[in-house]
């Protein structure tokens, strides 16, 4: 071997030997604290902030969460007495609503107003989708004592909008050792956690501030049919998933609860007249702008429909009017006035269907 080969492998060697010793510190192939932090949990701390997203002046943002990695000032550190345990992303984490303000405080306050105790627990992860969703069950909730929530709220589908596109075929995730070395690994999460805020970044469905007035609105579609026929196709990994976060929730003894997810890149009026940003975006290269990602995103909303069947009930909220764009700091983040709406609504939906 020559002195520059030999020079390469030693590097190499200690390279390989730095990160199996890294892999096996920070990784979570010996301590489950580990494996939760894979799934980007904040537990037991609480953070203060400014932020001007919604308003012109910054404000300050109190964002806490308990030794279980739960959000909610009633249930704080106290998970048996959940009575909806709410999942998503963002959209359900809500990092820029101060607690207190979150559509899952709306929701429980709505309840005690009209005399029923009903604590409400958020357990949303920035950037997750139904992948993470179903780690949750797996990896998480089991570590949760006393667990005993009787509705379990999904607020799901603006994630997994632009995931599927790579899920041609039914996506069977049972566990597999590439599942448990992914599982474990602290490389794999912190690369799938790159990636997440990337694709998030790229798809704009990070944070950031929007001014509404510069984007124009169409009636117009621009997305060829060949694009609706591939997407119907590949909702059937998405179908997958929810059949597995069905099942998830049953082992828990719990009812599942769909809500459908709404966006300022369309707008509907009372007379059901339908507009969209006019920014082209594209799936598999083809275009699509904002009055076709309402169809797109309609048609997702039908697999949860289908999924949840006559049994599991599914609140509407994306088809709504009522939307506007006070109620959001950018296409699908809530302002505090949007949250007390969302909560609100919720409420409005289910009140009459759920047995406290």
């Amino acid at each position: 071997m020559t002195q520059r080969g030999k020079l390469i492998f030693i590097n190499g060697l200690i390279l390989f030997i730095g990160c199996a010793v890294l892999e096996l510190i920070f990784g979570g192939w010996f301590n489950e604290d580990n494996r939760l932090n894979g799934l980007n949990l904040i537990r037991n701390k609480t953070y203060i902030y400014t932020s001007d997203l919604y308003t012109e002046t910054p404000i300050e943002i109190k964002y806490s969460r308990d030794k279980y990695g739960l959000r909610g000032n009633s249930i704080l550190n106290t998970p048996e007495k959940i009575d909806i345990l709410t999942i998503g992303g963002s959209t359900t984490d809500q990092r820029y609503i101060t607690d207190g303000k979150t559509w899952q405080d709306v929701l429980e306050n709505c309840f005690k107003k009209e005399g029923r105790e009903v604590l409400v627990a958020n357990a949303g992860v920035d950037g997750q989708s139904t992948f993470g969703h179903i780690k949750n069950f797996e990896i998480w909730f089991p570590k949760i004592p006393n667990l005993n929530t009787k509705y379990i709220l999904f607020y799901i589908g603006i994630n997994d909008f632009y995931l599927i596109e790579n899920e041609r075929v039914f996506d069977n995730l049972g566990y597999n050792n590439l599942r448990k070395i992914k599982d474990n690994s602290v490389f794999y999460n912190l690369l799938r956690t790159i990636k997440g805020i990337w694709t998030a970044n790229r798809r704009k469905l990070g944070h950031q501030k929007i001014d509404f007035t510069d984007y124009k609105y169409t009636n117009e579609d621009i997305t060829p049919n060949e694009l609706y026929s591939l997407y119907k196709n590949n909702l059937k990994g998405f179908e997958g998933r929810l059949s597995i976060l069905l099942n998830h929730a049953k082992r828990l003894n719990a009812e599942p609860i769909f809500i459908t997810q709404p966006s300022l890149k369309f707008k509907l009026n009372e007379e059901g007249n339908l507009t969209g940003v006019t920014n082209i975006n594209y799936i598999y290269d083809y275009p699509y702008n904002g009055f076709d990602y309402y169809h797109l995103l309609s048609m997702l909303n039908e697999s949860i429909k289908k999924i949840a069947g006559s049994e599991t009930l599914v609140v509407e909220l994306t088809p709504k009017f009522i939307w506007e764009e006070e109620d959001f700091y950018d296409f699908v983040h809530n302002t505090p006035q949007g949250a007390e709406k969302l909560g609100k609504e919720i409420y409005r939906q289910i009140k009459n269907k759920v047995d406290f």
